[in-house]
């Protein structure tokens, strides 16, 4: 997908006779590198992959689907609702960044930036675990991709602030050609962090759902959580992530406070609910 998006900007530089596009040589000496060494080690790992002990399941599954149970609204909204928490985390700082490498501007804050990083990778498998969470309380066993893309659809936050900044911060841009170029790397940005957000959320899903199922004495979900009460959860979870993305981008100076507050605000809130399974 990378090489995809490289190859379509690189003939738009080429189309505009820029000095910037990458010669043909040189195209096609990426291209051998990607073949000889990405595909053999992408073979070589799969191969690997398929020789490895099998992951053992704590309990044995049914060979028949179960059937999901209708819900008043998709999931999907819900999983979309998630990425605005760690958009928070990160918001402030994306302001920064991209002033750095697009305005040449000096970046030097790296210890506050290490801070952030830490924190989005604490909040991507806390939004993760909970999203999970939810949906087996309303017996949706599909949690796999939507435990990834909780955490991982902070990327299409990203993308939208990436337009924003190119339509009020980046006005000294010359043609649509540099417009292009810069949707392009965006995109490519886009998807490192969908990738490595997304894979922090599933591997913490994984584990804390193996963790849950692994226990002897797991409670009936409805002692767990009552059938009348999720609707509401649900609803307060997505204001109470919109409330704190409020928060953490009203004043650079109370950042880590508010999101700290938020953190053991959501720690104090689905503690209980999960202190009956896994306790």
């Amino acid at each position: 997908m990378v090489f995809l998006i490289l190859t379509i900007l690189n003939f738009i530089l080429w189309g505009s006779h820029s000095t910037g596009a990458i010669p043909i040589s040189l195209f096609f000496i990426l291209l051998s590198l990607w073949f000889c060494i990405s595909v053999p080690l992408t073979l070589l790992g799969g191969f690997i992959g398929t020789r490895a002990e099998a992951i053992q399941y704590p309990v044995r599954t049914n060979q028949i689907p179960r059937e999901i149970p209708a819900r008043k609204y998709p999931s999907w909204l819900l999983v979309l609702g998630a990425g605005t928490l760690p958009f928070g985390t990160l918001f402030i700082e994306l302001f920064f960044i991209m002033s750095s490498i697009w305005l040449g501007r000096f970046y030097y804050v790296f210890g506050f930036l290490f801070v952030v990083l830490v924190l989005l990778v604490i909040v991507c498998a806390e939004v993760s675990v909970v999203l999970t969470y939810m949906h087996l309380c309303v017996e949706d066993w599909q949690w796999w991709w939507k435990s990834f893309f909780a955490s991982g659809s902070v990327a299409l936050y990203v993308f939208l602030y990436a337009i924003n900044y190119l339509v009020f911060d980046l006005r000294s841009l010359s043609g649509p050609v540099s417009a292009v170029l810069y949707l392009g790397y965006s995109l490519i940005m886009v998807l490192a962090i969908m990738l490595s957000t997304g894979t922090i959320g599933f591997l913490t899903s994984f584990y804390f759902v193996h963790y849950l199922f692994s226990k002897r004495r797991i409670a009936r979900e409805d002692t767990v959580l009552g059938t009348s009460s999720r609707p509401f959860l649900e609803s307060f979870v997505l204001g109470f992530n919109l409330f704190s993305l409020f928060l953490s981008i009203s004043d650079r100076y109370r950042y880590v406070l508010n999101i700290s507050l938020h953190l053991t605000l959501k720690v104090a809130l689905f503690y209980p609910l999960l202190y009956p399974v896994v306790g």
